[in-house]
């Protein structure tokens, strides 16, 4: 199973990128190499990765998301606070194609977005529209077939390595290890300053 597409429009300093994976003549991928500045949303790219796949195996596996009494717990929170300065609304959206050249989707809203706007996002940017249909203005929806599900999940290697940093994203749901797990050498961080440079009353 690899990417095919992901798409932004609206979501943190994004206002709309789109990045269609590329293949070789005998279908495997090319490298994706995601360069920007500090702040200018590669991990918010991936992070619609990442969610994507927690969200599409989900459905067919029972430990790829944190659990919880009411079921699953989000990786990824949806929330207006992640809507770009300025708008109303966003849209996030990654396809996989999977070994019989099928696709499995994800696509994540805030905002009151229709399907409607987003066939028109995709067609104005000269992507196919997503098959599966958003059920309410802002939330997720995947692609829901079980049986497709666990046979590219078992064929598959799905890795990700998180970055670690000082401020975690305001769209990281409670208990997902990574969260919790910053752990620093000592050794280069002799010189610590004690205090706290901005202190918030």
């Amino acid at each position: 199973m690899y990417v095919e597409t992901i798409f932004c429009e609206n979501m943190g300093p994004i206002a709309k990128a789109v990045i269609k994976a590329g293949f070789t003549p005998e279908g495997n991928p090319k490298p994706i190499v995601l360069v920007g500045k500090n702040g200018s949303g590669k991990s918010i790219m991936l992070s619609n990765v990442v969610d994507a796949l927690h969200e599409i195996g989900d459905q067919a596996f029972s430990n790829i998301t944190k659990k919880s009494h009411n079921g699953h717990k989000y990786l990824k929170i949806a929330s207006g606070s992640q809507i770009r300065v300025g708008k109303t609304s966003l849209c996030g959206f990654v396809s996989f194609i999977d070994e019989n050249k099928k696709r499995l989707e994800y696509i994540y809203t805030w905002g009151g977005i229709t399907n409607n706007d987003v066939k028109s996002s995709f067609n104005s940017i000269g992507l196919p529209p997503p098959v599966i249909r958003i059920d309410s203005d802002s939330g997720k929806a995947v692609t829901n077939d079980v049986e497709r599900v666990r046979k590219a999940f078992r064929s598959s290697v799905l890795t990700y390595f998180p970055a670690y940093r000082y401020e975690l994203p305001d769209w990281l749901g409670e208990g997902y290890a990574f969260a919790q797990e910053r752990k620093y050498d000592e050794r280069h961080y002799k010189d610590e300053l004690d205090c706290r440079i901005i202190v918030s009353r």
